[in-house]
């Protein structure tokens, strides 16, 4: 019984900090689950008269580990503090050390495929993406990215040609 008893403390402390907290901090709705993780990059595309990047850490987390690109690339793990810039990516930097028409799409006029200003722009290849059987988690966008799973391109589990519009390396063998 006394056992009972603390455990029921605990519980009532732990919801009645809950409640406190979520009114102390007003903290936002979460987004949907395609569009979690997803951000605008608008550090110089408004003063440039182009709509915003739209970015989906989902997509690129396919196929890389966090560190690939806020490590080795450079990005700031703050939004919008990273000096990307269209030379930059044409000189192989950023986004441009990957979108060179050899791993990923490259850069020739196609402005519009990234700087769309839609945060829910891969909404479509998330739906699909979703479907397949990676480990889950009740939080974020529903996939438990630190799983042993995870911890390796996506190509040990699915094809990435299973995924709609997901560019698959020519050179990748398998």
């Amino acid at each position: 019984m006394k056992n009972f008893i603390g455990w029921l403390i605990i519980l009532l402390l732990g919801l009645g900090i809950s409640a406190v907290e979520a009114a102390f901090f007003n903290l936002p709705q979460l987004p949907p689950a395609e569009e979690y993780g997803n951000i605008l990059i608008n550090r110089a595309s408004a003063a440039n008269n182009v709509k915003s990047v739209s970015f989906s850490h989902w997509q690129h987390r396919l196929k890389y580990t966090c560190r690939v690109c806020h490590s080795e690339l450079g990005f700031n793990m703050k939004t919008n503090t990273t000096e990307i810039t269209e030379l930059a990516n044409r000189k192989g930097k950023y986004c441009g050390a990957c979108h060179n028409g050899k791993i990923a799409f490259r850069h020739n006029g196609n402005c519009d495929k990234c700087h769309n200003g839609n945060i829910a722009y891969a909404q479509g290849k998330f739906d699909v993406f979703s479907k397949f059987p990676f480990a889950r988690t009740s939080y974020g966008d529903g996939i438990n990215w630190w799983s042993p799973s995870h911890r390796y391109p996506l190509s040990c589990q699915v094809r990435q040609d299973q995924i709609p519009g997901y560019f698959v390396r020519q050179d990748a063998g398998s």
